[in-house]
């Protein structure tokens, strides 16, 4: 039986308002409280009105990758549920994620999103997998061991499309907005170093660089089919072209970067994974340059080109 102590811990610019309350909504109705809750904001900003009345406030440099440093570094108990500010889950959502890693033997338990249907949902067509394989971001296909996310050689991820109901998955990468795992391995992790995510306006993908290293490092990710979170998203209505070059930028630079630490450098056949990522970089920006053609506009080609370009000056 192990120690169910656990922290919460939430990384924020106290701006999320309704979303963030039913957050705090959601840790009050826990059937298992958490020992203590810690908010962690951004240098500059005020505290959120919205508050549960006993948790304590922390103020760090702002960037995505600094507030979950903070967030780990100020957790004291065994466990911590680490969150973004825009989730909501239900009242048995703690105790089911103890449940799975008491079952499993687990370090951490990676719960579903409401929103995604992991067995795939509607047709995924020939086209469908040539486009995903060449393009080298996500892929589904059948896997044969007991994963249900593993990290492709692309630096890109694969879901398992061949779940079975009643059997137990494991994972190589898991959701950042919520995070359920031993603080020691957290705490050990070192994640401070991957602050080269945050020199792109968005730290993608922070959440599979955090869970990748933990799966390096060999902690056990088990997922949990029981319970699923609701990803609230406090950003979407800034979804504008944007935010949308922001994420091509982030995409290509980090995704670029991510390769090389994790996959160029911890994997064998080093020949393959040169012709993964090489394969990825012209499929992506070939398609970009393509759409940017027929619609006459160039910024996403452009961001594509600049982003990898910048990935290599960092890398090199």
């Amino acid at each position: 039986m192990i120690n169910r102590d656990y922290s919460v811990t939430i990384r924020t610019l106290g701006t999320a308002e309704d979303k963030y309350q039913r957050t705090l909504d959601s840790i009050a109705t826990q059937s298992i409280q958490p020992k203590e809750v810690i908010i962690v904001l951004a240098n500059g900003y005020e505290c959120p009105k919205e508050q549960l009345g006993y948790e304590r406030f922390v103020f760090v440099d702002k960037g995505m990758v600094n507030q979950r440093v903070a967030c780990f570094d100020e957790s004291s108990s065994e466990y911590t549920l680490a969150l973004d500010d825009d989730v909501e889950f239900s009242s048995n959502f703690v105790a089911s994620l103890f449940d799975t890693m008491e079952k499993c033997k687990a370090d951490f338990v990676s719960p579903l999103v409401k929103e995604i249907n992991i067995s795939g949902g509607g047709r995924y067509t020939l086209i469908n997998k040539i486009k995903d394989w060449l393009l080298g971001v996500s892929i589904r296909k059948r896997l044969k061991d007991s994963f249900m996310v593993k990290v492709w050689r692309t630096g890109g991820f694969i879901v398992n499309s061949a779940v079975e109901d009643n059997k137990q998955y494991y994972s190589q990468s898991g959701h950042g907005t919520c995070v359920f795992g031993r603080t020691k391995a957290l705490k050990e992790l070192h994640f401070e170093e991957e602050l080269w995510l945050q020199d792109a306006k968005y730290a993608l993908p922070d959440d599979m660089v955090m869970f990748y290293k933990l799966y390096l490092r060999g902690n056990v990710i088990a997922m949990n089919r029981e319970v699923e979170f609701v990803h609230l998203d406090a950003g979407s209505s800034l979804m504008d072209d944007n935010k949308k070059l922001n994420n091509i930028y982030a995409s290509a630079r980090n995704g670029l970067i991510f390769w090389h630490r994790f996959i160029y450098k911890c994997r064998d056949k080093k020949w393959l994974s040169i012709l993964c990522i090489v394969r990825r970089i012209f499929f992506t920006s070939l398609f970009s340059l393509l759409k940017g053609v027929v619609k006459r506009d160039m910024r996403y080609f452009n961001t594509y080109v600049k982003g990898y370009r910048d990935g290599w000056k960092y890398i090199h």
